[in-house]
C-alpha cells in the first residue's frame, strides 16, 4: 500500500471545493476533506511547505463552516495550497529566522 502523498489528500478537498461551488456539499463529504485538509495542514508545515499548510489549515476552516456564496474563497485557498506545494521550502535555523530553498 502507497503512503498518502499531498496529492492524494488534496482529492476529497477538491472534490468539497467543487460540490460547495454547486451548492451540493453533504456533510460526510466535508468532514473528509476538513479531515484531509487537517493532516495536510501538518504534514506540509513539517515538511517546511509553510504557506501550503497555512492554506490548508485556512480551507479547513472555511469547510467547517461551509458558504456556498464563498465557494469563491475556498477555491483560491485550493489553488494556495497547490501553488505552494510546488513553490519553495521554508527552513527553519537555529536562531529561528526563515530561509527559502
Amino acid at each position: 500500500m502507497q503512503a498518502p502523498t499531498a496529492t492524494t489528500r488534496d482529492v476529497r478537498p477538491s472534490q468539497a471545493v467543487a460540490a460547495l461551488a454547486e451548492n451540493r456539499l453533504d456533510d460526510n463529504l466535508r468532514a473528509d476533506a476538513g479531515r484531509a485538509a487537517h493532516m495536510l495542514a501538518g504534514s506540509l508545515g513539517m515538511f517546511g511547505f509553510i504557506d501550503a499548510s497555512d492554506a490548508a489549515r485556512e480551507l479547513e476552516a472555511e469547510l467547517a463552516r461551509p458558504a456556498p456564496k464563498l465557494a469563491h474563497v475556498s477555491s483560491a485557498l485550493l489553488r494556495r495550497l497547490r501553488g505552494g506545494i510546488q513553490g519553495p521550502v521554508a527552513l527553519c535555523t537555529d536562531d529561528t529566522s526563515v530561509q527559502a530553498v
